[in-house]
């Protein structure tokens, strides 16, 4: 290859209730808005020095059809690394407490996640991998069991 892509870059999400997910991504998933336009796109990031945008968000037309992760054709999910199990179990609470549906929870040994849908059903893992674990390729896809429990207890 004569060139590296460095990382991804950003998500662009066509979304019903702009405010309604922009609220969602600032009081739940913890972005901070970078700018909007005139013509409704939000820009959100974690870091306004790392990356200016994250999240795209911008209205769709009146009345389309909402995502279907189960049997679409194109993306099923993005991702968002969190710092820590314990960020990650406050990360949780926030998403119960804000009505997201949890789709599921996976332990997969050294990394930990939540996958949950936005208010339009655009589905996102959230995941951490435990401090020091050295990752084997099998944490990235063997399912060893959900978190469930624990999270349910850190709701308590």
């Amino acid at each position: 290859m004569d060139f590296k892509v460095r990382r991804s870059g950003h998500i662009v999400i066509r979304v019903s209730d702009v405010k309604r997910s922009v609220k969602f991504f600032i009081e739940v998933v913890g972005l901070k808005l970078f700018g909007d336009t005139p013509r409704g796109l939000h820009f959100l990031t974690a870091d306004f020095e790392a990356n200016h945008h994250m999240v795209l968000v911008r209205p769709a037309r009146p009345g389309a059809a909402p995502p279907d992760t189960d049997s679409r054709i194109g993306m099923v999910a993005a991702s968002f690394e969190i710092a820590s199990m314990d960020e990650l179990k406050r990360l949780y609470i926030r998403l119960v407490d804000f009505g997201a549906e949890i789709d599921r929870s996976e332990d997969r040994g050294s990394i930990k996640a939540i996958f949950a849908s936005d208010p339009d059903g655009n589905l996102f893992e959230f995941y951490c991998r435990e401090p020091g674990a050295k990752l084997e390729l099998a944490d990235f896809f063997a399912v060893r069991g959900d978190l469930d429990a624990e999270l349910a207890s850190a709701a308590s």
